[in-house]
């Protein structure tokens, strides 16, 4: 229980999201929320609404967060392809909600390991994030929460009871690599 609320606290007292220099490609809003992601793989989600909302971004575990965050590359010609982030492998043992409480105007970053980034493309050939950057692929995020994760979550803990929780879908616009 302790491990969980680390973990919250963890991101709810991070620095500044950005310098000046770094751009957003931010979404449109749903449901009073809206997430975008910068060049350096910062994924941001902003409560755009007039309540404060609890957003569920993953589950966290012993051996630490799995996000449910969604990235997808497309393709010069438009294909698209679905990004994996490596790290935290099978769970045993404890697993919790992952939440990330935003009052309104509040913004919240989530920072993405970028070297743990790959795209599979075709059997045994996985494709390192910076290589498909260097073709043109543009990336965006995106994050769906749905009313049975949020029953699931206050169920998992009482501490999330009587909280305004988000449920929705949101993508970020497209990064593309200027260089």
């Amino acid at each position: 229980m302790l491990h969980r609320h680390l973990i919250m606290l963890a991101l709810t007292i991070m620095p500044p999201l950005c310098s000046a220099a770094d751009t957003i490609a931010w979404g449109s809003p749903q449901n009073g929320m809206r997430i975008g992601i910068t060049p350096n793989f910062k994924v941001i989600l902003e409560n755009t609404g007039a309540v404060g909302q609890t957003v569920l971004i993953g589950r966290t575990t012993g051996v630490g967060p799995i996000y449910s965050l969604n990235l997808l590359a497309t393709a010069p010609d438009g294909r698209e392809f679905k990004l994996f982030m490596g790290g935290v492998g099978g769970v045993a043992g404890f697993m919790g909600p992952l939440p990330l409480r935003l009052a309104p105007g509040a913004t919240q970053e989530v920072t993405i390991p970028v070297d743990k980034i790959f795209m599979l493309d075709g059997p045994g050939r996985d494709r390192k994030l910076s290589e498909i950057l260097r073709q043109k692929y543009s990336v965006s995020v995106s994050l769906t929460v749905e009313q049975s994760e949020v029953d699931w979550a206050t169920r998992s803990d009482t501490t999330f009871r009587g909280q305004i929780f988000w449920t929705g879908a949101i993508t970020s616009g497209k990064f593309r690599d200027p260089a």
